[in-house]
């Protein structure tokens, strides 16, 4: 079994866990919104606030709920492209 936050056990068939973090976010570090249990982790070029308004969170939010990771493959690609 996984340890959640702050030590609570997980229950033993958790979903998968995902952690979004804004790189700009000054109310929350990454250490300490990272998770070592986390599945998938995401930081995206936000602040704190900012983190609950952004499209591309419920988005990302959207493709985790349905695949268990915040990328797709087309998403992937383009960025890949963009290199």
């Amino acid at each position: 079994m996984r340890s959640a936050v702050r030590g609570v056990p997980a229950p033993e068939h958790a979903s998968p866990m995902g952690v979004i973090m804004g790189s700009r976010d000054r109310t929350v570090s990454s250490s300490e919104a990272d998770l070592p249990e986390a599945d998938a982790r995401l930081t995206l070029p936000c602040t704190h606030n900012q983190l609950l308004f952004a499209p591309q969170v419920g988005g990302a939010v959207d493709r985790f709920v349905r695949h268990d990771r915040f990328e797709v493959m087309a998403d992937l690609d383009r960025v890949v492209r963009q290199a």
